[in-house]
């Protein structure tokens, strides 16, 4: 099986110690997994939001850094999300094993399902290097 590639439009690397990371996910084994990942590296996870609407009032809500966002919700498409997200200036990143474009996601990074926790790690460096410049 060939490695996952992340990709993003930005190369910045941001530290992960302490970074409140929005999670978003509707597969409950992939919010575990994600969940062991952040725990692994020193992240505080927000949530899990498993529909559209509840990932809506979360985002509203703050207290968080960066986002990963599953872009296909219990067959709902995260784009009122995603917009929401970069309307509010909060980095994050579309998981999804779909072929999702993130580039059509303004800056949105890509964390391609299925991941490992290196792939989890490198899209926060770049998540949290961005949430550490718009404050």
């Amino acid at each position: 099986m060939e490695k996952p590639q992340v990709s993003s439009p930005s190369n910045a690397l941001g530290p992960l110690d302490k970074l409140r990371v929005l999670v978003v996910e509707d597969e409950v084994l992939i919010s575990m997994l994600l969940a062991d990942a952040l725990d692994e590296l020193g992240c505080e996870l927000i949530g899990p939001c498993d529909t559209l609407s509840a990932a809506l009032v979360a985002a509203e809500g703050g207290g968080y850094d960066v986002a990963v966002v599953d872009f296909n919700l219990e067959g709902e498409q995260a784009t009122p999300l995603t917009r929401r997200l970069a309307e509010l200036g909060h980095p994050f990143a579309i998981a999804s094993g779909g072929g999702t474009d993130a580039t059509g996601h303004g800056e949105a990074a890509h964390l391609p399902k299925p991941f490992r926790i290196e792939d989890v790690k490198s899209v926060l460096r770049v998540l949290g290097g961005r949430a550490e410049t718009r404050n």
